[in-house]
């Protein structure tokens, strides 16, 4: 009894890890698009271009090993299944659902609202980008106000 006790302890534990294991993976995955498609944003704090990808893929190749150690555990194989079918619903929820219903906190509309209008100013006077006729028109070449920046309280400091 004992024995078969710890077996399922251990299996849930498995499964909770294995749910950690793809949101590293995830981020990985996203900082590695954001460093690639993104290099003109400004962040917090810069590891380098190839020092920070080089991390990430590492990061990867370790949580992918550990994942295919945690499935050759026969005991484990069955738990391991259902907390991935319960990863896959809930994947295609947000993909099919949840991101065409989300809602915006008022951080994201400022950022929105100062990329939308600054976004042909950096890229002209940053030189980073040669052609800046792929972003929209500033809000303020248009001489109209941005109906978000109304409604925007930013925080006092």
């Amino acid at each position: 009894m004992k024995e078969a006790s710890g077996v399922v302890v251990l299996a849930l534990l498995n499964g909770s890890l294995l749910y950690g294991m793809f949101a590293y993976v995830a981020t990985a995955l996203a900082y590695i698009k954001l460093r690639i498609f993104m290099p003109y944003v400004k962040r917090p704090f810069d590891a380098g271009y190839y020092v920070g990808i080089t991390c990430a893929l590492f990061l990867i190749g370790c949580c992918l090993t550990a994942m295919v150690q945690m499935f050759s555990t026969v005991a484990f194989r069955e738990t391991l299944y259902v907390c991935l079918g319960k990863i896959a619903l809930q994947f295609s929820e947000f993909v099919f659902y949840r991101r065409y219903h989300m809602v915006e906190t008022p951080e994201e509309q400022f950022i929105h609202a100062e990329l939308n209008m600054n976004a042909m100013d950096i890229a002209k006077s940053k030189g980073e980008l040669a052609d800046a006729s792929k972003y929209s028109l500033s809000i303020r070449d248009t001489g109209k106000s941005h109906p978000k920046l109304s409604q925007i309280r930013l925080p006092r400091e």
